[in-house]
């Protein structure tokens, strides 16, 4: 594979994500940003995506392919060798709300894509 055919399969090669989100959607967001080629450091945090079931693992497994794992915003920043270019925070209002408050807290100069349900 060439370097020209490796960059096109993977456009966001050198960008650096943190997903703080426990619902589907935004956490689908930061699967799309792996499989294009980001690093993406995923926030643990309860998970409302499906109840129990060998489907509900599967979804999980399926949704963090491509990401590691941090235990809070903290480590994730800290597990990053610079500032990340992206934060996806969602999908509940008050976990946005967070996120904007350690953004504004650690002084980081990124783009903040929130995903809420209707706005």
């Amino acid at each position: 594979m060439t370097d020209a055919s490796m960059s096109a399969a993977a456009p966001l090669r050198g960008v650096t994500v943190v997903e703080v989100a426990s619902a589907p959607g935004a956490r689908y967001c930061g699967r799309l940003f792996s499989i294009l080629g980001a690093r993406v450091v995923r926030v643990a945090m309860a998970s409302a995506v499906l109840a129990g079931g060998e489907g509900a693992a599967a979804f999980e497994l399926w949704l963090n392919e491509g990401k590691s794992e941090a235990a809070s915003l903290e480590a994730a920043l800290a597990a990053l060798d610079g500032a990340p270019q992206v934060i996806i925070a969602g999908q509940d209002r008050a976990l946005v709300s967070d996120v904007d408050a350690s953004i504004e807290a650690h002084g980081l100069d990124v783009l903040r894509l929130a995903l809420t349900w209707f706005g």
